[in-house]
């Protein structure tokens, strides 16, 4: 289901991806985020397993990449995690007051099923269009709204 390392996105599919990243942000205040992982492996330990190795790595991820800093902790983590074929969506503090965490779960499908159809780009992209409308339901953009985060899909070990 899901591509072998560093070859999960093509560079075309990557573009596209910050495009819609860049798109869905300009309707919101919020900040989106997507980070791909080749595995979570360190993570795991003799009593966490494969599901909560991915949660400790989006975790990690999501305090790494610099959402928690965010003026008015409305940013949004769409992780993925390689060799494990998992999905995680992870929201700040803001979002998680007004957005129920089941919501999230209609995101998760989008990629995953992008990933089934052997168009992880447009499954990506169709989840971060996605979360943009849902963004900017609950936190239209205001009009001195900057872009706090980059919008680069990064894709690491």
């Amino acid at each position: 289901m899901f591509g072998k390392k560093k070859q999960v996105l093509t560079k075309d599919e990557i573009a596209m991806v910050e495009q819609v990243i860049k798109a869905a942000e300009l309707k919101s205040a919020g900040e989106i985020v997507v980070r791909i992982v080749m595995d979570s492996k360190q993570f795991q330990k003799d009593d966490v397993d494969a599901d909560q190795a991915v949660h400790l790595r989006a975790l990690d991820e999501f305090e790494k990449c610099g959402i928690v800093q965010t003026e008015g902790a409305t940013g949004v983590m769409l992780f993925l995690s390689v060799a494990e074929k998992r999905v995680e969506v992870l929201a700040d503090k803001a979002i998680n007051e007004k957005v129920e965490h089941v919501v999230w779960e209609d995101i998760v499908a989008t990629i995953v099923e992008g990933f089934k159809a052997n168009a992880p780009g447009k499954g990506i992209a169709k989840g971060v269009d996605q979360a943009g409308t849902l963004l900017s339901k609950h936190f239209p953009r205001a009009d001195d709204d900057v872009n706090e985060l980059s919008d680069e899909v990064k894709i690491s070990d």
